[in-house]
């Protein structure tokens, strides 16, 4: 990797993603931590940290995370998420469905 990458974000994401996936969400934690410094307004690296931290029982972490996903887009919601997201795999999208909703993310 290179660390002056401007895009280096997208890597650390898909290792959050995939650490999600793998339900080694500490690690996926520390991972989307990483894709948020790079890239701050990336909605996939709050997401990841919302999930993380709530399947973590880290509920301060993440709600802290979905208030700053939402001061960035006013309109998240977990149905808004799942028709512009890129994620295809229905396992994957209830996994990430679960762990926004029990941060509190809304629904519609």
């Amino acid at each position: 990797l290179n660390p002056i990458d401007p895009q280096l974000g997208y890597v650390f994401g898909g290792l959050a993603y995939s650490y999600l996936i793998k339900a080694e969400y500490q690690s996926a934690l520390d991972y989307a931590r990483r894709t948020t410094h790079e890239m701050p307004r990336w909605m996939a690296g709050w997401t990841g940290i919302i999930a993380a931290a709530a399947y973590l029982g880290d509920l301060q972490e993440a709600h802290k995370a979905k208030d700053r996903l939402l001061e960035l887009q006013p309109t998240f919601s977990i149905a808004t998420y799942r028709l512009k997201g890129a994620i295809r795999d229905k396992r994957v999208c209830d996994l990430m469905d679960q762990g926004l909703r029990l941060a509190g993310v809304p629904e519609e």
